[in-house]
């Protein structure tokens, strides 16, 4: 899993040193297994270029908490701006559906990272938008399924991702401006 990945030359340079090291296994005759090459999408510029980082990854991971972090230009270590890290914001949004859409039509693997796939509301949203794979803490897989709907009801699998994130993100939003 290549972290931090922003550049298809990076994706060269690693593919390149990796080549190498079978090489040098194989030179020195030691057994090694086949794998599988991914990469963390965590900065705004590995989601845009999402389209041809899938031509050179078997699968990649969203972590949301970089992400978001990189999108927005907030610390949220840092107390005088971390109220402005915001999930729900439209960019985040919509660079997590572009990773999740085109590695779905790409046929490779997607999985999300980070405190958003233990949130139950974002669970919800993350498998509208088509997620089928969570990577979170043991403890966030129950809070993470637990108010979310039941995936086994057919009609749940049946929806139109985009339609149904978009009905989810609208209810967000009403229920924020009530809070206000």
């Amino acid at each position: 899993l290549v972290p931090m990945v922003a550049h298809l030359n990076e994706v060269r340079l690693t593919l390149e040193a990796l080549a190498r090291a079978r090489q040098q296994l194989d030179e020195a005759g030691h057994a090694y297994g086949a794998y599988d090459v991914g990469a963390m999408i965590e900065v705004p510029a590995a989601a845009i270029s999402i389209d041809s980082f899938l031509k050179h990854f078997d699968f990649v991971s969203i972590g949301t908490n970089d992400l978001i972090q990189y999108t927005l230009a907030i610390d949220r270590a840092d107390e005088a701006v971390a109220h402005l890290y915001d999930p729900w914001h439209p960019a985040v949004l919509q660079l997590i559906w572009k990773t999740i859409t085109a590695a779905r039509a790409a046929h490779r693997n997607v999985c999300v990272c980070g405190e958003m796939a233990g949130d139950p509301a974002f669970a919800e949203l993350l498998l509208a938008m088509g997620l089928r794979s969570f990577s979170m803490v043991a403890k966030g897989l129950a809070d993470g399924l637990t108010g979310s709907a039941d995936p086994r009801d057919w009609n749940y699998w049946k929806r139109e991702p985009l339609a149904y994130a978009s009905e989810l993100l609208a209810t967000k939003r009403s229920s924020q401006a009530i809070d206000a």
